[in-house]
Order: C-alpha cells, then sequence, then structure tokens
C-alpha cells in the first residue's frame, strides 16, 4: 500500500483541524445553554420530566417545532440530544437534555422566561456561525474529503487481494470467505467482534480469505470503511469468488459473516470514527447485501442491540442467523472501553472446540450470557438462531465435519 494510506496531507490536517474547533464550540454553546435553562424565572418553577417530552413529542398540534437541536456530541459513552421546546398552549418554553445510554432515555430541563429565549436563540445563531466557519476550512468531513477518498480507494484495493490468491484447503476444513463489517466506529467493541470472530471461529474451522470494513478509524488506516460504497463493492467481489470455488470444487464453499453496530428495531447505525453518522442500514439493505454473496451456505451473526428484528427480512433456507438480543431487547458490553461485545465474548472462546456444532456454540453463549445477566441484575437479552429450511444438518453438525457436510448441500436461491 502506498504512503498514502498511511499518512494524510497537511492541508487534509488542518480541515479536520478545523472541524474539531467546530465540535469544541459546539460543547462550549451546550454548556451555555445549561446556564441559560437554570436561570430562576417567576412562577412554579419545575424540572421537566419525561412525562411534559412525551407530551410535546405526541402532540405537534400543541407546539411548535424544535428550535435546534444538536446531536452526535460523546460524553463519557452517551450521546447527547439537546433540545428547545416551546409550547404554545402555555406559551412558556422548556429547555430539555436528552440522554441516552443503551436503551434507557432520560431527561432533564427547566421552563426559561421569554428573555431567557431570546438569549437562547442568539446563541443558537452563533453556534451555526461558529460551525459555518469550521466548514468553511473543512469543506467535506473526513472519510468524504478527496484524500479519505483517495486513502480509502486504495484500502479496499488492498482488502481484495486474498480474493485472488489461490486456495488449497485443507483436507479436513472446508472452503469459506469470512466478511466483517463493523458498522458504527464510536466503540472498539465492535471492531473488535468482527475480528474475535474471525480469529475465534473462521481461521479455525476453515481455509479462504478474510475480509474486514471497520469504521474506527484509527491511524493508520488498515482496513476499508464499511459504508454504502463498500460494502455492496466487497459483497459482490466474495460472490463472485464464491462461484468461481464452486465451480472448481466437488465441495460446496461458505460464507461466514458478521456485522457488529449499535441498534434499534429494524436498523443498524453506521457511524465513521465517533462522531460522523452515515447512515442507519434497514433489513431490506443488509438482505440485498447479503444475496451479493450468492446462495452459498451462509452464517451470520449480527452483534447489536435488537438484532433480532432484522431475521424476518435476512431469513433464507441457505442462512443461519444467531442475533445477539431478540427484537425488543438490547444487547452489553459496547461501552469506549470495551474489547469486545459480551454477546461475542460468550459465544466464542480463543480456542475453538471443534468438536461442538453452531447449535452447541449458541446453546452454550446462551446460558453464559443469561448467567451474566442474573449474576449484574440485568434485563435479559435474549439471543436468538435462526436456521433455514436447508441447513439443519449443517447447523447440528461438528466443526469438525463440515466438510462432509458441505459436500452434500444443495444450492438454492436465498
Amino acid at each position: 500500500m502506498s504512503a498514502t494510506c498511511n499518512t494524510i496531507s497537511t492541508v487534509g490536517l488542518a480541515r479536520r483541524g478545523l472541524l474539531r474547533l467546530g465540535w469544541i464550540a459546539s460543547v462550549l454553546m451546550l454548556a451555555g445553554f445549561d446556564a441559560l435553562a437554570a436561570e430562576p424565572v417567576s412562577g412554579d418553577a419545575r424540572p421537566v420530566t419525561l412525562a411534559d417530552f412525551e407530551f410535546l413529542r405526541q402532540e405537534p398540534s400543541r407546539k411548535q417545532k424544535q428550535i435546534v437541536e444538536v446531536s452526535g456530541i460523546r460524553a463519557k459513552g452517551d450521546a447527547m440530544a439537546t433540545t428547545l421546546w416551546r409550547q404554545q398552549d402555555s406559551g412558556g418554553w422548556f429547555f430539555c437534555r436528552k440522554m441516552v445510554c443503551g436503551s434507557s432515555i432520560t431527561m432533564s430541563g427547566y421552563p426559561i422566561d421569554s428573555a431567557g429565549a431570546k438569549r437562547l436563540k442568539r446563541s443558537v445563531r452563533l453556534f451555526f456561525l461558529l460551525a459555518l466557519a469550521a466548514l468553511m476550512g473543512c469543506a467535506l468531513p473526513p472519510g468524504y474529503s478527496p484524500e479519505y477518498r483517495q486513502i480509502n480507494t486504495e484500502l479496499v484495493q488492498r482488502a481484495l487481494v486474498p480474493l485472488q490468491a489461490s486456495t488449497v484447503p485443507a483436507a479436513d476444513r472446508p472452503l469459506g470467505v469470512y466478511v466483517g463489517v463493523a458498522l458504527d466506529g464510536a466503540s472498539p467493541a465492535f471492531d473488535g467482534d468482527i475480528r474475535r470472530a474471525r480469529d475465534g471461529l473462521f481461521l479455525q474451522s476453515a481455509s479462504g480469505p478474510s475480509l474486514l470494513l471497520s469504521n474506527l478509524r484509527a491511524e493508520p488506516l488498515v482496513d476499508p470503511p464499511a459504508d454504502l460504497a463498500t460494502m455492496p463493492t466487497v459483497a459482490r467481489a466474495a460472490g463472485q469468488w464464491l462461484q468461481s470455488q464452486r465451480a472448481q470444487s466437488v465441495r460446496t464453499p461458505f460464507a461466514l459473516v458478521v456485522i457488529a453496530s449499535h441498534g434499534k428495531e429494524d436498523r443498524l447505525m453506521v457511524r465513521a470514527g465517533k462522531t460522523q453518522l452515515l447512515a442507519w442500514l434497514d433489513g431490506a439493505y443488509i438482505k440485498a447485501f447479503l444475496n451479493d454473496l450468492g446462495a452459498v451456505p451462509t452464517i451470520v451473526i449480527i452483534s447489536a442491540c435488537h438484532a433480532g428484528s432484522l431475521i424476518p427480512a435476512l431469513r433464507a433456507p441457505n442462512r443461519i442467523i444467531i442475533a445477539a438480543a431478540a427484537a425488543d431487547r438490547a444487547s452489553f458490553g459496547c461501552g469506549a472501553d470495551s474489547n469486545s461485545t459480551v454477546f461475542m465474548q460468550t459465544l466464542l472462546d480463543k480456542d475453538l472446540d471443534r468438536s461442538l456444532s453452531l447449535e452447541d456454540l449458541f446453546m452454550r453463549g446462551l446460558n453464559r450470557v443469561i448467567a451474566l445477566e442474573l449474576r449484574y441484575k440485568l434485563t435479559h437479552s435474549l439471543p436468538a438462531m435462526d436456521v433455514g429450511s436447508n441447513m439443519t444438518a449443517f447447523a447440528a453438525t461438528p466443526i469438525a465435519k463440515w466438510s462432509t457436510t458441505l459436500s452434500e448441500f444443495r444450492m438454492s436461491k436465498p
């Protein structure tokens, strides 16, 4: 890989510095918002409750649209969103801060008088002027600037090199391809999940290339980003490799796909680094991504909150889908200081016991998760496993005998 992949031009560094100044200005403005909101007011001033927020959210006819909402600022692993609301029926203003961490939501805020509201609006205008000044020096955020586009192109080309090499499988191991996708770069846990699955499952059970996409944008950059441009490119290339191997071998190759991120129902977050929210991927997009791999036997592991909500959209005869949590439940262990999520740590040991089947691995991991949840009095995450109609025998087969099972697998459209 050229030096371009490991270094950023002086112009690029200057742009990034200005953007960070913009984020610092944002934090300072939020601190100013708090000071304004805390001013004493006449009447029966009281903290804003969650019920107040729900009223404002559910009764759009009785409120004006929020004046400003600044989100994406990170503070000790929690996402902050600050909103100023005007409630029409009382003419009063509410200053609210919503803290979101996992599945919990808390609200805090205060009613402010009209003078305070005017000062707050002036502060909002100043905030946008500061943000505009920062963006003038950084017309495109990291990940979209010309320098980063060139770097990402080279990283993708480098990642696809293993697909061009000839693979000679071991006698007791099937051919396969591994695709690990860490969609959220805000926590190293998601990047750690895709590496743990590669090292703890794929490399100890199969022969073939490993492809990693990660939004943990730590320099020097090694892996291409997981975004809407690189994901289809990598999936199609992996699908072509699987088709060529199927044509050359009597054994059917398989795919192992691990996707790790923050999630909500039928959505997975795509975020570059810690602050740059790019998109939310729904089940239809992820299904298209998996379809690009073809009709080969495919194991899909989704490490995310509410991962089970994606199973109906992704279900296919040739797929086994393992989800870290039920459709309406959160998963655990994705903090900024985590190297891997709790689910992936309980599912896969560093040394793979090849006498176990996928069903055995899942049940062992499920029991470990339940034990931890009981110990720390956490709401049960309820991991789920869905086995396609053509994958029943494969799911129950010891990993050491996957080659035999795959030689008898009949291809069908996903």
